[in-house]
């Protein structure tokens, strides 16, 4: 049987979150209240069983079914996941603490048998799913990435790795064969956002 790891990302500093907080915010977005009631990490962690959640807030640990301590030197979300390289396994996925997977995409992610698929919008990545095949390539491709001549962490996003291992350009976001469209999933870079899809929760249960 082939072994499977799912490895949550919950780190971040959370600044645009942390500037749009009014009175009464949820202080940390990974442990917002979805409209069904469950917490978000934890929505998560029962989509996608065995999941390891990489994080250093003690907040979010206590939600951890099992937990990995991110690099205290970690400056973006590339070398917090070349960190987790000796957690990869036959199969892995990359899941970001602060996105809401629709079911489809969940669906869709278990289901991938491509050697290697980025799940996103026009916008966000917000998923990976990769085999022991492409643990080279992603290496190698994190690599070309931190040792860029210029490099600095705003070069550490998830676009960027996908554009070192696909070659597109790297000023677009150039959909190829390795990019799987979605359209059920959000994350929340501030407040307001996270309380405009719970007013549409609302709205969409009320019209039902």
């Amino acid at each position: 049987m082939k072994a499977k790891v799912n490895i949550i990302f919950a780190g971040g500093n959370q600044q645009r979150w942390n500037v749009s907080m009014a009175e009464n915010s949820p202080p940390i977005k990974q442990l917002v209240k979805l409209p069904d009631g469950e917490i978000l990490i934890d929505k998560i962690q029962t989509q996608f069983r065995n999941s390891i959640v990489v994080t250093n807030n003690k907040a979010i640990e206590l939600h951890a079914k099992t937990v990995r301590h991110d690099e205290p030197d970690c400056s973006c979300l590339i070398e917090a996941l070349f960190g987790t390289r000796v957690l990869w396994a036959d199969w892995t996925t990359i899941l970001l603490g602060d996105v809401v997977y629709g079911e489809e995409t969940v669906k869709k992610i278990k289901q991938q048998d491509f050697p290697i698929m980025f799940y996103g919008d026009k916008g966000e990545i917000y998923a990976i799913k990769f085999s022991k095949d492409m643990i080279n390539t992603m290496l190698l491709a994190i690599h070309n990435l931190v040792h860029k001549e210029d490099w600095t962490s705003k070069f550490g996003k998830l676009w960027n790795l996908y554009r070192t291992i696909t070659g597109v350009d790297y000023r677009r976001h150039e959909i190829t064969a390795l990019f799987n469209y979605i359209a059920d999933c959000i994350d929340f870079d501030n407040v307001q956002q996270y309380m405009k899809y719970m007013e549409n929760a609302e709205k969409q249960r009320i019209s039902k």
